[in-house]
């Protein structure tokens, strides 16, 4: 008869090694955990990859608004030759002229009022060009040019009057367009007065979307996350990105669960030694 060759005995591992070994593994876990909340907390990008078929605008429907607060007219003015009884003051935006306030003409004397009017300048660039324009002089006067939802408080002096004026662009709604071959989620934050700001998330979006903002805002920021499974990825510059942030659920829990296995296992080889 052939002999078997005899097989090998397993070596054990050592009390000793073992210990060891979940050490090892226990601070592997935490280390990970406590390097996953610091990329938490200060938010570094931490995958890119590259976003294509993505197209996304954001037409701002919007208004300018005109008002003229006081007229003071001169003393001066009563020698003026011409017989005047009154005043109209108007402004003018691109090819629209619009009557502010007729004043009745009262040398030295000082009128409130608190008279306004609209534009429609959702299709003009900013900054649009404010002129004013009296029924006296017949000069079209350059007064400001208007960028921004801050109201801007506007003073005029011509040779028989000064005026005060208000100016600033009201944003009444938006249209946001999308193509987008991936899932997309759109983040919309609203910024309005007395820093108040409103955030919306709309989506997951894809194929051709449009959707429209129906609410007054100061200014407005859409951003884009490409949805890849349960992640979301920020469209910075053609490129989507993994921010922190933007997946702080998930993130947070990854944290916990490596941190509390590390120390399950921890506690485990603790109770293996005794």
């Amino acid at each position: 008869m052939c002999c078997l060759p005899k097989r090998r005995k397993a070596k054990k591992v050592s009390r000793k090694e073992r210990k060891r070994i979940y050490k090892i593994v226990s601070a592997a876990l935490i280390l990970a955990g406590v390097f996953t909340a610091l990329l938490l907390l200060l938010n570094v990008p931490v995958i890119t990859i590259c976003c294509t078929g993505l197209d996304i605008s954001v037409t701002q429907y919007r208004n300018l608004s005109v008002t003229l607060y006081r007229v003071e007219f001169h003393p001066e003015s009563q020698y003026l030759k011409s017989n005047i009884s009154y005043v109209c003051i108007e402004a003018i935006v691109g090819n629209k002229s619009r009557s502010l306030a007729i004043v009745p003409f009262k040398p030295g004397k000082t009128i409130n009022l608190s008279s306004s009017v609209t534009y429609d300048v959702t299709n003009q660039t900013l900054p649009i060009t404010l002129f004013i324009r009296d029924n006296v002089s017949r000069v079209k006067y350059p007064l400001a040019l208007i960028s921004s939802p801050r109201k801007a408080y506007l003073p005029l002096t011509t040779y028989f009057y000064r005026a005060i004026f208000e100016a600033h662009i009201i944003n009444y709604g938006a249209l946001i367009t999308l193509t987008t071959e991936a899932p997309v989620l759109l983040h919309v934050k609203l910024y309005h007065t007395e820093n108040i700001t409103s955030c919306k998330i709309i989506g997951p979006l894809i194929g051709s979307n449009k959707v429209y903002i129906n609410e007054s805002f100061n200014y407005i920021k859409v951003e884009p996350l490409v949805v890849r499974g349960f992640l979301y990825f920020r469209v910075l510059n053609g490129t989507a990105v993994l921010y922190p942030s933007d997946n702080s659920a998930f993130f947070a829990v990854l944290c916990a669960a490596l941190i509390a296995t590390g120390l399950i296992i921890l506690a485990y080889g603790r109770m293996r030694r005794k």
